[in-house]
């Protein structure tokens, strides 16, 4: 499944898609790339204000994109955050592996006609 990954602030949603093959070169190029204003007051500290404006913009991307699925970076005061403890003699496979499967739990988001900011 093709993805794009969009990147929200205050201001603006910026977007990139690469090309879904890789060069010889090991490379890949950008498909898709670019930015949309967000309207002044829509977001404010990383919470959204005005969750029409925000649709409106996601609306915007889809229609732009033609976009199924976004991958969507989170600002830090928003991401989920944890302490944790390891002890000292645990094997690093173990850890990794711990740390491998957060990773694999971010999920993609599907655009379509019902888009929740909630």
């Amino acid at each position: 499944m093709s993805s794009i990954g969009v990147d929200i602030s205050d201001t603006s949603l910026k977007y990139v898609r690469f090309e879904p093959t890789v060069r010889p070169s090991g490379e890949r190029a950008i498909d898709t790339w670019g930015d949309i204003t967000i309207p002044s007051g829509a977001m404010a500290g990383g919470k959204v204000h005005e969750p029409q404006q925000l649709v409106a913009v996601l609306k915007e991307l889809k229609q732009t994109t033609g976009a199924e699925f976004i991958r969507v970076s989170l600002p830090e005061e928003r991401a989920y955050l944890f302490e944790t403890s390891i002890k000292a003699d645990t094997p690093m496979k173990e850890v990794r592996a711990c740390s491998s499967s957060v990773w694999k739990r971010t999920s993609q988001f599907r655009l379509g006609r019902r888009t929740s900011t909630s």
